[in-house]
């Protein structure tokens, strides 16, 4: 069963995906979930921050911590960060990938939206090419 949910990225990325997908011949979403399968891994990998980074108030800690994959923000602050208002791309995601993006964000007590943009920036990284075809947005 798929679900829809709902990300805010930037208009840059949002213009990466449009044209990964047209190149591709397949839907924004299916390229996501390539992203999505190709990154899992090297996100696993991000050290989750501890209660006293977070320090548990009211609202989690959203700020951009020192535990973040150094190439996907070198990635996302090259080609995609922008400051313009952020964009609504509408995803459709099958249970066990949305469910593991979703524990994903969690655990590095991020946004979902933070979760697609890394996986974007990491499947675009060096080396993915071999597993997702994607165009070099350089």
């Amino acid at each position: 069963m798929k679900h829809e949910k709902a990300v805010y990225i930037s208009p840059k990325l949002l213009t990466a995906i449009q044209c990964e997908a047209a190149r591709l011949e397949r839907s924004m979403s299916w390229c996501v979930q390539q992203a999505w399968t190709v990154a899992r891994s090297r996100l696993a990998g991000i050290a989750a921050p501890t209660p006293l980074e977070q320090g548990f108030e009211a609202v989690p800690a959203f700020e951009p911590l020192p535990y973040s994959h150094a190439r996907a923000e070198a990635i996302y602050a090259a080609r995609f960060e922008d400051e313009e208002e952020r964009r609504v791309l509408r995803l459709a995601f099958p249970d066990t990938i949305l469910r593991d993006m979703t524990e994903e964000a969690a655990r590095l007590a991020r946004p979902f939206s933070w979760v697609v943009e890394r996986a974007w920036c990491l499947a675009s990284d060096e080396g993915a090419g071999d597993t997702m075809p994607m165009a070099r947005f350089d």
